[in-house]
C-alpha cells in the first residue's frame, strides 16, 4: 500500500512539473478519495486488540471495572438517571479470582443520583452488569448500537446501586490533569447552572452552553423539533460564531485603550488571534461534535488568512472542514449531524447570494433608503436564510428523521434571537465571572434565563400550531439526489448561461412528486401479499399487504419501559422506510400494553379507517383512551365477531372472539384470533389465549389449519399445547419476543415439540423483522441480521428459506 501511494505521489509530481494544473487537481480528488475509503475500511472493523472490553464481554456478565471517569456525568430530565463514560484499565469477572487488563470504554447507566466527590479522570471501581449494546432488527428503526460504536463505545452497562462506585486514590500527573481539564471544567460550569438557574430552563441552559441535551425535558425536546429550532439546542456555527463575534470586540475595545498597543500592534490581528485559543477552550468543554469542529476550522482559517493578508474563500473555507473532519474519522461523512451541517452552510455560502441578487434589485428600485427599507431589508435577508437553509437540509430530515417543520423558517426568525442574542450572550458572559465573581456571573445568567423563558413560550406557540410539522415517508435515495443536482444547477445557472427558472423548475416538480406520492399514498411498487413480524422486543406487531393494495397492522405493542413509544420507534419507521403514510385498518387482538401501547401513534400519523377489538374496555384504562382518541379522529372503532370478515377479497377473518369464553386468568388472555389467506400460504394470528381456550378452538371444530402461526403469548409455556399445533399444523411458527426474557419467551420445551411436529420455528430475537412475500411460485422468508456481526455495517436483509408450489403440494 506504501508503494502504490509512493508512486501515485510521484505521478502527481511529474504531472505538476510538465504545468497540467488540471490533471493535477483530477489526480489529487481521486487520492483524497482513495485515502478516504482506506481509512473508513480501517475503521469499519471491531476493535481487534483482545484485551477491549468488546471481545470480553459475549453474553451478558457481572464484573468489576477499574477505570477512568472519561467525561461529566450526564442526568436525565428528573434527575435520578446518571450515564457515564469510563475508560477501562481492567476488570474482574465474577468466578475470576485476579483484575486482568482491560481497555476500551463503557457506557455506564446509574439508577441514582452521581456521587458528589467524583470528577472526570478519577480513577474508580464499579460493580457493573454488562452487555453488548442491542438495537431492533427492523428496517428504518433508530440503530443504536451502531450510533455507539461510531463513539468507539462497543459496551454498556448498568450500576444497581450508588454504593457499587468507589473512587480509588491516584496521583494525577500533569498530563492527566490537561487532558481532563476541559470536562472538570465543563462540569465545575454545569454544577453552578444547576445552583443558579431555574428548575426547567437548567436542561436548555446546559444543552446551549455545553452541548449537554440529556436534562431537557422529552416533551420540550418534541415541541423544539415541531417548531423546527431543535438545531439551536446543538453547539454549532451559531454559537461559536456569536462568541468570536464576543471574543473579538472585547479584545479589540480592550487593545485598543493603550496607545502602546496602537502603535506597535495591528489591533484587528491581535484581537483576532487572541480570541482563537478561548474558542478552540471552548470547543473542547462542548465534546467536539461535527457542527463544533467545522465552525472552529472554519474560524481558523478565517482568522489565518486575516492575519496573512489573504483573500479569505467560502468554496476553501467549507471543503477544508470537511476535509479536516473527515481525515481524522471518514465515517462522519455518513452521520446526519455533518450531512445537516455543511448542507445548511453550504445552501446559505451559495445559494442565499443568488436569491439576495434576485431580491435586491427590485426592492432598491420600489423602495428609498430609509430607517423602514433598511429594517425591512434585514427581514427579508433574514427569512431568506432562514428559508434557504430549511431547502437545503428538508431532504436530509427527512431521510434520517421522517419528520420536517413547516414553521421552522419563521419560528427561527423569533426563536433564534432570543435564545442566542440573549440566552446565550449573557450565558457566554457569566462564564468567567462564575469563577472569579459569582454574584455578577449568577445575575448574568439568571438575566439570559429570561430569555430563555420567553423563547419557550415562543416554542410552544409555534408548536401548537395545526400543521407545525409533518412526518412523511423516507424519499428515495435516487430523488434525493435529484433534488441536489438542480439545486446545484440553480446555483451554477449564470456561469452555465441558463435561465435559473429552468433548474428551480427541476426542484418544484421533484417536491411536488414526493409530496403528491406521499400525501395521497400513490402505491409505486408491485403488489403482493406479504407479511412481516416487525421485532418490537417484548411484544407483538404484524403488517400486512394484500395483493389488492390493502394495508393492515395486526397488534402494535412492545416494552412499556421505553420511550418514546414501539410506535415511534420501530413500527413508524418501518412503514415510512416502505414509501407508506396511511394504512387501511388496525387489529388490536387483545388490549394487553404489549399488544398496543405503540398503536396511539400510529393512528395517529396514518389514519386506518376502522380498528377491530374484542372488547372496549382494557385492564388499564390507558385503552379506553386510545379508541377515545381513535373515534375523536373519525376511525371507526369495532368488535370483530365469529366468522366476520374484515376486508371485501375476504382475505381477512376473524376466526374467533374468545373474550368471553372461560379461560386461565380470569380470561385476561382471552381475545381474537384472526386467519389472512393468500395465494400460496395462509397464517393465524391467535394473540395471548391460553391453552383451555386453545382446547375450546379444538372442541368448536374452527378452520385452523394455516402455513404461518404466531405462537400464542409470545412462545410461553401457559399456551403452545401440543394437540393445538397438530391442528393447525403449520410449516412455520413465528414467536414475536424480546432477548431479554428468552428463557420464558419461547419457554425450553417448545423448540422440541416444533422439532416433534415438523414445525420450523423462528424468533423475532434471533432472525429480527421476518417478513414472509408470497410470489408466482412460492412464498419466501427473510430474516434481518447485524451484518458480519458488526455494528458498524448497519442491518442487512436475508434470505432464510424459499418455498416452492412443489414443496407446498
Amino acid at each position: 500500500m506504501k508503494g502504490v501511494l509512493i508512486l501515485f505521489l510521484f505521478l502527481i509530481a511529474s504531472v505538476h512539473f510538465r504545468n497540467r494544473n488540471r490533471s493535477v487537481y483530477w489526480l489529487m480528488l481521486i487520492l483524497f478519495f482513495g485515502l478516504g475509503l482506506l481509512q473508513a475500511s480501517q475503521q469499519l472493523h471491531h476493535p481487534a486488540n483482545p484485551d477491549n472490553i468488546y471481545n470480553r464481554i459475549k453474553e451478558k456478565s457481572e464484573a468489576i471495572l477499574v477505570g477512568t471517569l472519561h467525561a461529566m456525568p450526564e442526568y436525565n430530565e428528573h434527575g435520578d438517571t446518571t450515564r457515564i463514560t469510563v475508560s477501562l484499565h481492567s476488570l474482574q469477572f465474577q468466578k475470576q479470582r485476579f483484575f486482568t487488563p482491560a481497555t476500551g470504554r463503557v457506557l455506564l447507566r446509574l439508577s441514582g443520583k452521581w456521587p458528589q466527590n467524583i470528577f472526570p479522570g478519577d480513577m474508580l471501581a464499579i460493580r457493573a452488569e454488562l452487555k453488548r449494546p442491542q438495537s431492533y432488527l427492523s428496517p428504518g428503526s433508530f440503530d443504536y448500537s451502531r450510533y455507539l460504536a461510531r463513539k468507539n463505545i462497543w459496551i454498556t452497562g448498568v450500576i444497581r446501586n450508588p454504593l457499587f462506585v468507589q473512587k480509588l486514590a491516584n496521583k494525577k500527573g500533569i498530563t492527566e490533569k490537561i487532558k481532563y481539564f476541559p470536562e472538570n471544567l465543563r462540569q465545575a460550569i454545569a454544577e453552578k447552572i444547576k445552583r443558579t438557574v431555574a428548575p426547567n430552563l437548567e436542561g436548555l441552559y446546559r444543552a446551549i452552553l455545553l452541548g449537554d441535551r440529556s436534562g431537557v425535558d422529552n416533551t420540550l425536546q418534541e415541541q423544539f423539533k415541531a417548531a423546527g429550532v431543535m438545531h439551536i439546542l446543538a453547539i454549532s456555527g451559531i454559537h461559536m460564531g456569536i462568541l468570536g463575534a464576543l471574543l473579538f470586540f472585547l479584545f479589540h475595545h480592550a487593545l485598543k485603550r493603550s496607545e502602546t498597543l496602537l502603535l506597535k500592534l495591528r489591533i484587528k490581528k491581535t484581537a483576532a488571534l487572541l480570541s482563537l485559543p478561548v474558542l478552540l477552550l471552548y470547543s473542547s468543554i462542548t465534546g467536539l461534535n461535527a457542527p463544533v469542529v467545522r465552525a472552529v476550522i472554519m474560524s481558523s482559517i478565517v482568522l489565518a488568512a486575516l492575519c496573512i493578508d489573504r483573500k479569505k474563500s467560502s468554496p476553501e473555507l467549507l471543503c477544508s472542514a470537511a476535509l479536516a473532519i473527515l481525515i481524522y474519522s471518514p465515517l462522519q461523512l455518513f452521520t446526519a449531524s455533518f450531512q445537516l451541517s455543511f448542507a445548511a452552510v453550504a445552501a446559505i455560502l451559495f445559494i442565499l447570494p443568488c436569491l439576495r441578487r434576485i431580491i435586491s434589485s427590485s426592492w432598491e428600485m420600489e423602495h428609498p433608503q430609509s430607517f423602514m427599507a433598511v429594517t425591512g431589508a434585514w427581514l427579508v435577508s433574514s427569512m431568506l436564510v432562514s428559508l434557504v437553509a430549511f431547502l437545503a437540509t428538508a431532504p436530509i430530515s427527512l431521510y434520517y428523521f421522517n419528520r420536517v417543520s413547516l414553521v421552522g423558517p419563521v419560528a427561527n426568525l423569533v426563536i433564534e434571537p432570543l435564545i442566542c442574542l440573549w440566552g446565550l450572550l449573557f450565558g457566554f458572559l457569566s462564564l468567567p465571572f462564575l469563577f472569579i465573581l459569582p454574584p455578577l456571573g449568577e445575575f448574568l445568567l439568571q438575566t439570559g434565563s429570561h430569555g430563555l423563558a420567553a423563547a419557550i413560550q415562543c416554542v410552544q406557540f409555534f408548536a401548537a400550531l395545526p400543521f407545525s410539522d409533518v412526518f412523511l415517508p423516507t424519499p428515495p435515495v435516487p430523488l434525493i439526489l435529484f433534488y441536489y443536482f438542480f439545486l446545484t444547477m440553480s446555483v451554477i445557472s449564470r456561469k452555465l448561461q441558463m435561465k435559473m427558472s429552468i433548474p428551480a423548475l427541476g426542484v418544484i416538480c421533484t417536491l411536488l412528486f414526493y409530496l403528491v406520492s406521499s400525501l395521497f399514498d400513490i402505491k409505486l411498487t408491485e403488489r403482493k401479499f406479504s407479511i412481516s413480524f416487525l421485532d418490537v422486543g417484548q411484544g407483538s406487531a404484524a403488517f400486512i399487504t394484500l395483493p389488492s393494495g390493502y394495508r393492515l397492522l395486526i397488534d402494535g405493542g412492545g416494552s412499556s419501559y421505553i420511550s418514546p413509544s414501539v410506535g415511534r420507534r420501530v413500527i413508524a419507521p418501518y412503514l415510512w422506510q416502505k414509501g407508506i403514510s396511511k394504512i387501511d385498518a388496525v387489529i388490536v387482538t387483545h388490549p394487553d400494553a404489549d399488544h398496543y401501547n405503540g398503536l396511539p401513534f400510529i393512528v395517529e400519523h396514518f389514519s386506518p379507517s376502522i380498528i377491530w377489538v374484542n372488547t372496549y374496555s382494557g385492564h388499564d384504562p390507558f385503552f379506553a383512551r386510545f379508541l377515545e382518541k381513535a373515534r375523536a379522529k373519525g376511525i371507526m372503532t369495532k368488535l370483530a365477531k365469529n366468522g366476520a370478515f374484515l376486508e371485501q377479497t375476504r382475505k381477512i377473518r376473524c376466526i374467533a372472539n374468545t373474550t368471553s369464553w372461560p379461560g386461565d386468568r380470569k380470561g385476561e388472555n382471552n381475545g381474537l384470533v384472526i386467519k389472512v389467506a393468500g395465494k400460496n400460504f395462509s397464517a393465524l394470528f391467535p394473540g395471548d389465549i391460553e391453552k383451555k381456550t386453545e382446547y375450546s378452538l379444538l372442541d368448536q371444530h374452527f378452520p385452523l389449519h394455516s402455513d404461518i402461526l404466531l405462537s400464542p403469548h409470545h412462545g410461553s409455556a401457559t399456551s403452545n399445547s401440543e394437540q393445538f399445533l397438530r391442528k393447525i399444523s403449520p410449516r412455520i411458527m413465528v414467536v414475536s419476543a424480546g432477548k431479554t426474557r428468552k428463557k420464558y419467551f419461547p419457554f425450553p420445551g417448545l423448540q422440541l415439540l416444533c422439532q416433534k411436529n415438523n414445525i420450523t420455528m423462528l424468533t423475532t430475537a434471533h432472525y429480527g423483522t421476518i417478513e414472509i412475500i408470497d410470489g408466482d411460485d412460492g412464498y419466501a422468508l427473510f430474516g434481518h441480521h447485524v451484518r458480519e456481526g458488526n455494528p458498524l455495517l448497519g442491518i442487512k436483509r436475508y434470505l432464510i428459506r424459499r418455498e416452492t408450489a412443489a414443496t407446498l403440494r
